[in-house]
């Protein structure tokens, strides 16, 4: 996505469209992107390294109006090398 990352798509389309229901899907763990999709309303958020059960699992989730956040992310996320592509 030139230009745009998925943060920002993920911060437009939940401004223009009310009740679409956003999941993101990211390699990364940093604990502040995690904190930032949360502050936004992001109903889920998973890692890619995550199974077909998993997605399924954040999928499901979230349709039920329910939030869900990959259970590998703990406190403890690592700091993330890709901050830039937020920037």
């Amino acid at each position: 996505m030139p230009h745009l990352n998925g943060f920002d798509v993920a911060a437009q389309i939940m401004q223009h469209h009310k009740n679409v229901k956003v999941i993101i899907l990211t390699m990364y763990n940093d604990r502040k992107f995690v904190e930032d999709c949360q502050k936004m309303g992001v109903q889920g958020y998973i890692l890619k390294n995550s199974g077909v059960d998993e997605v399924i699992m954040a999928i499901e989730a979230v349709v039920d109006n329910k939030k869900y956040y990959d259970p590998k992310l703990t406190k403890k996320t690592t700091t993330n090398q890709h901050t830039d592509d937020f920037s």
